[in-house]
């Protein structure tokens, strides 16, 4: 059944509007009490895709969530809380069906309080992207909303648009990949920063951010930076361009200051957070329009360093014997007429 226990003194109607419902983990949900029990969107999730488990710092609040069935591409997702109370026992909390849940973050305040903040998902279309930020409290055996800024009282209703992002979602695909997800508001837990994409023209993220760092009392707004995962020593660039993996390398084209397009390459396992093993700058963008059969051939990138030739984003359109095309991209590293590497960029589906 669902918990009626009032919290912390307070008059429970005066907090009706603040409140998510809440489900005991020991709850009947096929007591005729229990009138959501018809409405746990969590059981039309698709098959295919489990639910994912993000769990908070302090081990108090693990969240499930995932994508509801249909929905097309403006689908709903279910999202499921298991809490350790003010009880120290663990509690079941049914999220209102809306957002994709991803990461749970615990926030301690100078005052001992501590408050959680949870990135969500949502799209109205295949192109069009939100990511925002809510936060919540426990309080006895119930979660409340409260704000992002300072964990304090919020009215239901009321948004928080400094901590979103509106974009556009198959830009950010390409240009990353789909490895780039995971820098959308991403919460650095030992500093206490969140990193809020900025936009430019329609929507379009560029790797750049503006750092919110809590302070104790609430986050502070710290500026602007680059890609917190980035080596300090390649931080100073106006825009990503592409990044992209393959077998054995990493690499990342920014655009500069200058509008200098800017190469950078690691060998794994290094990551973009290493030394970089090689920088190139001076780099050109070519474009390349249709191939002898009439299909579209993007934009690569080429550098060159000492006689050796980098091409970014390389491709070749490949046929069988039906006809049917498949798009390939690749980097590759060539000296004196030979190629020295050739390795086929990898896709991240999320």
């Amino acid at each position: 059944m669902v918990s009626q226990d009032g919290v912390g003194g307070e008059d429970a109607d005066s907090l009706e509007e603040d409140w998510v419902a809440v489900f005991d983990e020991d709850s009947d949900s096929s007591s005729e009490d229990s009138e959501d029990s018809e409405d746990d969107d969590s059981d039309a999730s698709d098959e295919a895709a489990p639910p994912h488990v993000c769990v908070s710092e302090d081990g108090r609040v693990t969240i499930e969530s995932a994508r509801c069935s249909g929905g097309g591409t403006s689908p709903d997702y279910w999202a499921k809380w298991t809490i350790v109370g003010d009880d120290g026992k663990k509690h079941v909390v049914k999220m209102p069906t809306s957002s994709y849940q991803s990461q749970v973050h615990a926030v301690r305040k100078a005052d001992g309080k501590t408050y959680y903040i949870v990135n969500c998902f949502g799209k109205a279309s295949g192109a069009d992207g939100y990511e925002w930020l809510e936060a919540y409290e426990i309080v006895g055996k119930r979660v409340r909303e409260v704000k992002v800024v300072d964990g304090g009282r919020k009215r239901r209703g009321t948004e928080e648009p400094e901590f979103s992002v509106n974009y556009k979602i198959p830009n950010w695909f390409f240009k990353t990949r789909g490895f780039g997800y995971d820098w959308i508001l991403e919460y650095d837990a030992r500093l206490r920063e969140i990193y809020v994409p900025i936009t430019v023209d329609d929507r379009e993220m560029i790797d750049r951010y503006r750092v919110w760092r809590h302070n104790g009392t609430r986050f502070v707004c710290m500026g602007e930076r680059g890609n917190r995962n980035l080596h300090p020593s390649l931080l100073d660039y106006v825009a990503l361009t592409l990044y992209a993996s393959s077998k054995d390398y990493v690499v990342r084209v920014d655009s500069l200051r200058n509008k200098e397009l800017r190469l950078a390459v690691w060998r794994k396992p290094k990551k973009m957070s290493d030394v970089p093993d090689v920088v190139v700058s001076k780099g050109k963008r070519k474009h390349h329009g249709l191939d002898s059969r009439g299909y579209t051939l993007c934009d690569d990138y080429h550098f060159i360093q000492e006689g050796t030739k980098y091409v970014i984003n390389f491709q070749e359109n490949h046929f069988n014997k039906n006809g049917a095309c498949t798009h390939h991209e690749y980097f590759l590293k060539r000296r004196g007429g030979k190629t020295l590497v050739k390795q086929e960029f990898e896709y991240r589906e999320n």
